[in-house]
């Protein structure tokens, strides 16, 4: 009988990257939350922030040939991404662009991450 273990890390990535997504998006329906002259700049710094952290929990994950030095520098960009992203959803917030319910989600998300990343590490 195999035991199925689920990769909660990755999961929580995964979330991580679709609300960052969500916000940060433009939507033809909606209002942008972002003024537009911060879209090539901020934002995408943003965007990039979750989909780096994304890519180093899931490479971090592979277990093909991989040196514990090797998965070590994964976990520690994913968590210093981590730090950066929290810092920009402040900043986010602080300007208006985003609300104080969705600030709390995000960065609860963001911090989670960033101790499991920690916790995966030792």
């Amino acid at each position: 009988m195999s035991e199925h273990k689920e990769f909660r890390i990755g999961n929580l990535a995964d979330d991580l990257l679709a609300v960052t997504l969500d916000l940060c998006g433009k939507d033809a329906a909606h209002t942008p939350r972002f003024p537009q002259r911060f879209y090539e700049s901020l934002v995408t710094k943003i965007i990039n922030a979750a989909l780096e952290i994304h890519e180093n929990v899931f490479l971090a994950n592979e277990d093909r040939g991989l040196a514990g030095c090797e998965r070590r520098k994964f976990k520690s960009r994913a968590e210093a991404k981590c730090v950066q992203l929290n810092h920009l959803i402040r900043v986010s917030c602080t300007r208006g662009w985003i609300s104080d319910k969705q600030r709390e989600r995000w960065q609860g998300m963001t911090t989670t991450l960033r101790w499991m990343i920690y916790n995966w590490q030792k």
